[in-house]
């Protein structure tokens, strides 16, 4: 959660997340993080290194995941005109 939360916030930086994390209690309640403070910055680039050996499993979850999507609701993401 921690990651798709600074794409949606549109944080640039680690840092920017960590800004808001510290000042939004429902962010951090969501990501699964206690107390009233942001996780120092070395949590999120080790994180982030361990994430990154799992990039071909993460890829094969993303793409069974659309393969789902498509399945459930054809023509999800295209335009439509008429």
């Amino acid at each position: 959660m921690i990651i798709p939360s600074g794409i949606v916030y549109q944080h640039p930086s680690i840092e920017s997340l960590r800004r808001e994390l510290s000042r939004n209690g429902q962010l951090r309640e969501m990501c699964g993080f206690t107390g009233s403070v942001a996780p120092p910055q070395w949590v999120y680039s080790r994180f982030l290194a361990k994430l990154l050996t799992y990039e071909q499993l993460i890829d094969e979850i993303f793409d069974a995941l659309l393969k789902q999507y498509n399945a459930e609701l054809p023509g999800l993401g295209k335009r439509s005109i008429t």
